[in-house]
Parts: C-alpha cells; sequence; structure tokens
C-alpha cells in the first residue's frame, strides 16, 4: 500500500485531536504521516496540542490563522506526501481496524472517494438521554445494495471519515474555501459531476465523541442551515437541484406554526426538556419532543404560510 497522510484540522481542541492521535498511532505504518492542522486556536490551547505532540515523531503540526476547516484541509493536503489522503474529524473515534480497513479498500478501488458511517459515542453524563436520541439520527446505511467488500455507490459524503488519492482531490480543487459549512457536500457534488465513485463502507464504523446537549445541536444545526444558504448564494443553481435541501416557503398550519414559534422565540423548551415529568416520559414520547423542538427552529430561516 502507498504511503498515507492523515489530515486532522484543530480549532481549540487539543483534547480531542490528541484523543484521536492516539488512537491511530497503533495502526500506522512506519513511512505514514499524521497532519494536524491548527485554524487559529487560542495561545494556550495550541500550546497543550504542541506539548502532547512533541513525541510522536509521525505527526506534523501546521499552524494558520482561523481561516475554516476547508482552508485547513486543503492546507493539509498540500503538504501531504502520501499518495492517498484521510481526511478525519478530531472528534471521532476510529476503531482499531479503521486504517487498516481503508487501506485494503482503496487497494481494489484505488480512484475512489471512500467514505463511511459516523455512530454517536453514548457516555455518562446529564444528557445522557439525548446522545441516545442522536444516534438514532445517524446515517448508517442498511438495506442497500452492496458488494462484496460491503460497499455501497452512493453521491455524497462526509469529511468526517474521507479517503482519497491525493492527487484526484488536488485536481479537483479541494474545499471550496469561500464555505463556512456544507463544505464536504459541495465538494461531493462536483466529484459526483465528475463522473468519479463515492463508494460508502458499510464495515468501517466510527464514533463521534460530541457531547453536545440540545442546546448546543439546535445551534449547530442553524449553523449548517446558514451554511446551505450561503452556498446557495455562491452557486445560485444547486438549490434547484437539491430541492430537498434547499426548502423554500414552509406550508403548515397556523396553530402548528404558533406552537413552534413559541419553542423557537421564547425557549420554553429550556424548562421543559430538563425537567424531571419530560424524563419520566416514555422513550417515543420525549424523542417526539426533540424532533419537534429540533423542527422548530426552520422557523428561525424560513417563511410560512398557513395551508388552511
Amino acid at each position: 500500500m502507498k504511503i498515507l497522510s492523515i489530515v486532522v484540522p484543530n480549532f481549540n481542541g487539543a483534547e480531542k485531536t490528541l484523543k484521536l492521535v492516539s488512537c491511530l498511532l497503533p495502526q500506522l505504518k512506519p513511512d505514514c504521516e499524521i497532519i494536524i492542522v491548527d485554524d487559529g486556536s487560542t495561545p494556550q490551547s495550541l500550546s497543550h496540542l504542541e506539548a502532547g505532540l512533541f513525541a510522536v515523531q509521525c505527526a506534523k503540526l501546521i499552524t494558520q490563522e482561523n481561516l475554516g476547516r476547508s482552508a485547513a484541509r486543503n492546507a493539509g493536503a498540500a503538504l501531504a506526501k502520501g499518495e492517498y489522503l484521510i481526511f478525519i474529524d478530531n472528534d471521532i473515534i476510529p476503531g482499531g481496524g479503521f486504517v487498516e480497513r481503508v487501506e485494503a479498500v482503496l487497494s481494489v478501488h484505488p480512484h475512489a472517494w471512500i467514505t463511511g458511517s459516523v455512530v454517536q459515542k453514548i457516555i455518562e453524563c446529564p444528557h445522557k438521554d439525548f446522545l441516545r436520541f442522536r444516534k438514532r439520527l445517524d446515517y448508517v446505511p442498511r438495506d442497500v445494495a452492496t458488494d462484496s467488500m460491503g460497499l455501497a455507490r452512493v453521491n455524497s459524503f462526509s469529511t468526517q471519515q474521507l479517503a482519497v488519492c491525493r492527487q484526484t482531490f488536488l485536481r479537483l480543487g479541494g474545499f471550496d474555501e469561500r464555505l463556512s459549512d456544507c463544505e464536504d457536500f459541495e465538494l461531493s457534488v462536483r466529484v459526483d459531476d465528475s463522473g468519479a465513485f463515492i463508494l460508502h463502507d458499510t464495515k468501517n464504523v466510527v464514533e463521534h465523541a460530541d457531547y453536545s446537549n440540545l442546546d448546543q445541536f439546535i445551534r449547530r444545526q442553524i449553523e449548517y442551515r446558514k451554511g446551505r444558504e450561503e452556498l446557495k448564494r455562491i452557486q445560485p443553481g444547486i438549490a434547484d437541484r437539491f430541492p430537498n435541501l434547499f426548502p423554500g416557503e414552509i406550508k403548515m398550519k397556523f396553530w402548528v406554526q404558533m406552537l413552534r414559534r413559541l419553542f423557537v422565540y421564547n425557549r420554553i423548551w429550556r424548562f421543559l426538556i430538563e425537567h424531571k415529568i419530560v424524563r419520566a416520559l416514555p422513550m417515543m414520547l420525549r424523542y417526539f419532543l426533540y424532533d419537534l423542538l429540533i423542527s422548530s427552529t426552520f422557523l428561525l430561516s424560513k417563511p410560512c404560510s398557513d395551508e388552511g
């Protein structure tokens, strides 16, 4: 197998990045490298990261001003020495056979873009129930057509885990650095348009060590939505190609609008979700409430009309 370069963007996440490095080190061959691109972390966080990487010979730390994840990944790819790149986020916990599995798939499909499943890691914490709910939302292909290796042809990927030939990545221009979000979706559209294969490896599942609560999760969904609006501004025609991702006017009954606005603007849900009565509800009712609260945030950026 050719040399691998693993590219990890980092922003004030020294502990998470060091945890990821510790998971990867036992899996790497001597000629592989880990490139951490620090995207403008605070001096204290950067110092902690530098100290933790001091004795890791295969790790290279690159620093840049805060330019965003796209620029960080592009910078790592530009300086990589490996023939193949693995992009992985610093809040991912790969299993012990992660790198070996990526190598096996690339040996058979050297020109494909290889992604895989990411599932929420559950830990003991005050919002453990919400983490379980989040895990139900994770995309793990089931009942899809796969080949003998467990690979499914798809048309998009996530950069939480992504492997590709370095020259293929560079020829396509890398990530669009104008985007603060949705950069992986935008790149996957260009990849699909180019006729290249995107393969989802159903057998290479990693864990997402993101332990945000409901409030933080909702804020992140709003960021995603703003990212899609930013992408639509840069590429106006993309909304017509993917209408499900760029919905226009939302139609709903008047009373539903009012109920959701009550949750969104008055933040009553902050009190409700933490109340012991809610925690005592059956699981499906709790999950329905989570879903209602999350989906209500669409009213923050989308016009609504009464469907009568």
